[in-house]
């Protein structure tokens, strides 16, 4: 239920037609090596390795995954509408490789290397929105875009006041 009070606040997909170009671009956007489900698994994988230590990155983590599942369906919807499968895999095949996900222990370095996630997805997200002219799958790519903007955002205010507490 909670997912569909989620979904009433973003664009809805209509009479989208098969297009093989937009499919190979939403594919890699899902499951490409900077995808949604490489995000979810690295956010995953941080909460759960500090959630024995009761700390707050480990909620916050927590919370950007389940930003980033929200997404994969919302994409797996536009992939499914194309005329596409949602396969763990980026557009020339590749099957999702857990090497994708960064298994670092230290904080300062997950914050960097998640920034530097959240900028690759935006720039991947703003290519995207370029490319594909379909004014429905543009404007839930564009909502996307700005929880992924917000996100980056908000991974940069902790990393500064982690590095401020120093």
């Amino acid at each position: 239920m909670e997912l569909e009070k989620r979904k009433i606040a973003y664009p809805k997909l209509s009479r989208i037609k098969h297009n093989c170009y937009y499919l190979g671009i939403i594919q890699n956007l899902y499951c490409g090596k900077e995808g949604e489900i490489a995000a979810f698994l690295q956010f995953n994988y941080q909460s759960n390795l500090l959630s024995p230590f009761g700390n707050d990155y480990s909620k916050i983590f927590a919370r950007f995954a389940q930003d980033e599942v929200f997404h994969s369906i919302l994409l797996s919807e536009i992939l499914i509408s194309l005329g596409g499968d949602p396969v763990y895999a980026d557009n020339q095949g590749r099957w999702f490789s857990g090497r994708w996900v960064d298994y670092v222990k230290d904080i300062k370095q997950m914050l960097m290397l998640d920034i530097e996630l959240k900028e690759k997805q935006i720039i991947e997200y703003k290519s995207a929105i370029s490319k594909i002219d379909d004014i429905s799958i543009k404007q839930m790519l564009s909502a996307i875009l700005k929880d992924e903007e917000a996100c980056c955002l908000e991974l940069k205010r902790i990393k500064e006041s982690l590095t401020q507490k120093i």
